[in-house]
């Protein structure tokens, strides 16, 4: 499967040192693996007392949330 995401979703992703490719198939593993990272940093920015941590947490949380709503469900 791929990821339809927009530049600035990856961008936001490779900041975090998640590489990922809009051209490249994933299995559901591999798919999985990077929503569990994306979900990592969603957490760690979460424990920011700031506003800016909390914006970055709902930003990240929503990424996760559309990378896991393109895996197929077997």
């Amino acid at each position: 499967m791929k990821f339809d995401l927009t530049n600035h979703e990856i961008e936001l992703l490779n900041s975090q040192n998640i590489q990922i490719q809009s051209d490249r198939e994933y299995t559901d593993d591999e798919a999985l693996d990077l929503v569990d990272l994306v979900r990592d940093v969603e957490i760690s920015f979460s424990q920011l007392p700031t506003s800016q941590g909390k914006q970055l947490y709902k930003t990240y949380g929503s990424l996760a949330d559309k990378m896991q709503g393109q895996i197929p469900e077997n």
